[in-house]
């Protein structure tokens, strides 16, 4: 791994940090139930929103950056909560 790959790699694994923080902050603010797979394909799609623009210099990849940690924090309480409007149980416990 080159010294470029590493940074690469902490940043990400910060970003994900940050997404999991501001998940719990989310499930404790607004508990289950709670539409969290429409919240993550709203995020998703600021995403690519973002995504576009920044390539077309018209948002920063800072404002890109945070859509992604929202975007990230909603697939984590996917993960860990489910959604219970849709009746989803959380997808991080083995439940086949």
């Amino acid at each position: 791994m080159t010294t470029v790959t590493i940074a690469i790699d902490q940043a990400f694994d910060r970003l994900i940090y940050e997404a999991k923080i501001e998940a719990h902050r989310a499930m404790r603010r607004f508990p289950q139930p709670n539409y969290v797979i429409r919240k993550f394909a709203e995020e998703s799609g600021e995403v690519i929103k973002d995504a576009i623009h920044c390539a077309e210099g018209r948002e920063t990849p800072g404002k890109l950056r945070a859509e992604m940690t929202q975007a990230i924090a909603m697939l984590y309480r996917l993960w860990v909560e489910g959604d219970q409007v849709h009746g989803l149980k959380p997808v991080g416990v083995d439940n086949d």
